[in-house]
C-alpha cells in the first residue's frame, strides 16, 4: 500500500461523514402521518360511530384539479339555494398562475349516530385533504411561492417543571390531540385511631380539568380489575377497621375504611395515590357494595367535570331516583375522550415495550409509576429529544377535526350525523393553508443556490413545543448552549431575531428511529421493584406454618407467635368477606348475607 491510498483509507475510516438522512424530506411521510391521525380519530361510543372505510392518494395533476373543480362546484350549487349567499368563482376551472405542488388525499368515512332525523342515522361521507409535494428535495411550492419545510427538535416523550417557579412537582406528557399533566401534591388521611398521615396524591389535568389520576383507570375497570392493572394486592375497602398493627385503617365517616398494610403503603407512592383516591372520593350514606362497581367510579368521574355536589350525586346511586342531570353519561363521555387523544404517531415513537403502551391507561399508569424518574430528566439535554417535520404538518390537521369530534361527543344522545359531517368534512386546501401561515415552514429567500444548510435547519418552537402560544415567554436558560449540543446542533448558528430557538442541525449526527438523537429506552423498572414490595409484604403473611412446624416437630415453643399470626389471619378472613360479599350482590345468584370462614374461603378458593 503506498502513501496516498493509506492516507484514502485513513479518511475513509477514520473522518465523520454526513448523515444523508438529514438532506432528505418525504411527502409521502406526510401522507403516512396523515392516515395515522385520521385512524386515531375513529370512535365508537353508544351515541355515534367514526369508521374509516379507506384511504386513496390522487397524484395526477389532471385528475386533481377536475377533483377540486367538482367539489367546490357542487359546494357553490348547496349555496345557491339560499339567495342572500353569493356564488364565488370557482378557480379550478382556469389555469392557476401561482401553482401549488399538491397531492389530494381522499377519505372515506362511514359515520352513524342516534341524534338527528330518522333517515340520517348513518351516512358515507368522503374528505378531501390537500397535502403539499416535496419539491427540490426539500421545499413546498404554495400559491406560487416556494417555503422551506424546518426541522422541529421536540421533547421524546415527557418533560417537567424543574426549570420553572412553579412549587408543585409536575410531569406533561404531549399528544398531538391534547397534554397529560400529572401534579405530585400531598393530602392528610386520618387513622381509626385519629393519627394523620401524609400521604402522595397524584391529580391530573386534562381537558383544563383536574382529577384525581387513578380515577380514570377506576372508572374504566372497575375497583376490582384497576388494582391489578397497577399491580396493586392488599388495598381493601372494609366497614370495619383492621385490628392489625401492619395495617393502616384511614376512617370515612364512620362506616368506611381504606385499609393498606403498612409496607406497602410507607414504600410506593401509587399506592398512597390509591388510598388518596378512594379516600376522596367515597360519599357518606352510598351503599357499600356499590363502591367495587365500575358505575360508581365513571359517575364520580363523570361529577368531577360537572362539578355535581356530593349530595346530588349520592342521589343518584338510589335507581328508582330519576335526576335529570346524571353524570353516568358524562363519566362515559370524558373516557372517551381520554382515549381519544392517544394518537397511532404518538405511539409509534415513544420508546417504551408494546404491552406498556398499547393504549393511554397504560401510558398513565407509567407516568405515576415513573413519576420520580421522569422528573430526573434534563430538559435542557438534547440526546433525550428528536427531530421532526411530517408529524407536525399532520398535527394542524389533527388539531382541526379533534376539536369538532370532542363538541359532538359533548353532545352525547344529540349527536347527529349532519355534526359529525360538520366535523370532518373541512375544505380541500385547510391543510395548505394552515403550512403557508405556520412559523415552522420559511419562506425561501436564498440568493444563491447553495442551499444545503437550508436542509438543516431547526426550531424548538412550534406545536406542541417551546413558545406554542404567542403570548407565552420562554425562560432565558432553554436559549443557552448546554453540554449535549456539542455534535448534535451547530454552536455558532442561531436566529437574530430569536436567539437560541433556531439554529443548524450538524450534517454529522446520527438520527436513530423515531428522530431521536439517541437509542435510550424510556425508564420503566416500576414493576421489579414493586414486585420486591410484594414480595416482602408476602413473607410477612406466610410465617403461620413454619411457626407450627418449629413447634410441633421441633419442640420449640411458638405459642405466643402463633396466636398473633392465627389473629391476623382471623382479621384477613374478615377482610375477604366484603369481596365475596360484592361478587355475590353483583352475580345476584346467592343471597347476599354474613358468611362463615369455611364458606368464605371455599369461594374465594373456588370462584362463585
Amino acid at each position: 500500500m503506498n502513501e496516498k491510498q493509506f492516507i484514502t483509507q485513513f479518511i475513509d475510516e477514520e473522518r465523520h461523514t454526513m448523515n444523508p438522512q438529514l438532506f432528505v424530506r418525504n411527502d409521502m411521510e406526510i401522507v403516512e402521518q396523515l392516515k395515522n391521525i385520521i385512524l386515531s380519530c375513529q370512535k365508537s361510543n353508544p351515541y355515534f360511530t367514526i369508521k374509516v372505510e379507506g384511504f386513496d392518494v390522487i397524484d395526477d395533476y389532471g385528475e386533481i384539479n377536475r377533483t377540486l373543480e367538482k367539489y367546490y362546484d357542487d359546494l357553490n350549487g348547496k349555496k345557491k339555494k339560499n339567495s342572500k349567499t353569493k356564488r364565488k368563482e370557482n378557480i379550478y376551472s382556469y389555469i392557476d398562475i401561482n401553482h401549488t405542488a399538491m397531492r389530494l388525499l381522499r377519505v372515506q368515512y362511514y359515520i352513524s349516530a342516534e341524534g338527528g332525523k330518522d333517515e340520517d342515522k348513518e351516512m358515507r361521507i368522503t374528505v378531501l385533504i390537500g397535502v403539499p409535494r416535496v419539491v427540490d428535495k426539500y421545499y413546498c411550492q404554495i400559491n406560487g411561492i416556494k417555503r422551506s419545510i424546518l426541522y422541529q427538535i421536540v421533547d421524546g416523550s415527557t418533560y417537567n417543571n424543574n426549570t420553572s417557579s412553579q412549587k408543585s412537582p409536575t410531569i406533561t406528557q404531549k399528544t398531538i390531540f391534547m397534554a397529560v399533566r400529572i401534579y405530585k401534591y400531598y393530602m392528610d388521611l386520618k387513622t381509626a385511631e385519629g393519627e394523620t398521615i401524609k400521604a402522595v396524591n397524584y391529580v391530573s389535568r386534562i381537558f383544563n380539568k383536574r382529577v384525581q389520576a387513578p380515577k380514570y383507570i377506576f372508572a374504566k375497570y372497575g375497583f376490582y380489575d384497576a388494582m391489578n392493572f397497577f399491580g396493586v394486592r392488599g388495598i381493601l375497602l372494609s366497614e370495619t377497621a383492621i385490628a392489625d398493627e401492619n395495617y393502616y385503617c384511614f376512617k370515612k365517616a364512620d362506616k368506611y375504611f381504606v385499609c393498606c398494610p403498612k409496607i406497602l403503603f410507607d414504600g410506593d407512592y401509587v399506592v398512597q395515590s390509591i388510598c388518596s383516591m378512594l379516600y376522596n372520593s367515597i360519599i357518606p350514606g352510598v351503599p357499600f357494595e356499590i363502591l367495587f362497581g365500575r358505575e360508581y367510579w365513571l359517575r364520580s368521574l363523570g361529577a368531577d367535570f360537572n362539578g355535581t355536589a356530593t349530595s346530588k350525586m349520592l342521589q343518584m346511586m338510589d335507581p328508582n331516583d330519576n335526576i335529570i342531570q346524571d353524570t353516568l353519561p358524562k363519566g362515559y363521555s370524558v373516557l372517551d375522550s381520554f382515549e381519544s387523544i392517544y394518537d397511532l404517531n404518538g405511539k409509534n415513537v415513544i420508546k417504551l415495550p408494546e404491552e406498556y403502551k398499547k393504549d393511554m391507561y397504560c401510558i398513565l399508569r407509567w407516568l405515576l409509576r415513573e413519576f420520580n424518574e421522569l422528573r430526573l430528566k434534563d430538559n435542557l439535554d438534547i440526546s433525550i429529544k428528536r427531530i421532526r417535520f411530517a408529524e407536525y404538518m399532520a398535527s394542524m390537521y389533527a388539531m382541526k377535526v379533534a376539536k369538532g369530534i370532542y363538541r359532538v361527543a359533548d353532545m352525547n344522545k344529540r349527536a347527529s350525523c349532519s355534526s359529525l359531517v360538520k366535523a370532518l368534512r373541512t375544505d380541500p386546501m385547510y391543510l395548505l393553508t394552515a403550512i403557508s401561515r405556520c412559523r415552522m415552514v420559511e419562506y425561501r429567500n436564498m440568493t444563491s443556490d447553495m442551499d444545503s444548510l437550508v436542509a438543516l435547519k431547526f426550531t424548538y418552537k412550534g406545536v406542541s413545543g417551546l413558545g406554542e402560544t404567542n403570548s407565552q415567554t420562554i425562560p432565558l436558560i432553554y436559549r443557552y448552549i448546554h453540554p449535549s449540543h456539542v455534535g448534535r446542533v451547530d454552536l455558532d448558528a442561531s436566529s437574530d431575531g430569536d436567539p437560541g430557538m433556531k439554529g443548524i442541525i450538524s450534517p454529522f449526527a446520527k438520527i436513530h428511529e423515531g428522530g431521536y438523537f439517541e437509542e435510550e429506552m424510556e425508564p420503566n423498572g416500576w414493576e421489579e421493584s414493586f414486585a420486591q414490595l410484594v414480595s416482602e409484604w408476602e413473607r410477612v403473611n406466610n410465617l403461620i406454618e413454619p411457626m407450627e412446624f418449629q413447634s410441633k416437630i421441633l419442640g420449640i415453643d411458638k405459642s405466643e407467635e402463633i396466636a398473633i399470626a392465627n389473629e391476623a389471619a382471623y382479621m384477613a378472613k374478615q377482610i375477604i368477606k366484603p369481596y365475596i360479599n360484592q361478587a355475590l350482590y353483583m352475580s345476584e345468584s346467592i343471597p347476599l348475607e354474613d358468611l362463615d370462614d369455611a364458606e368464605v374461603f371455599r369461594i374465594f378458593q373456588t370462584g362463585i
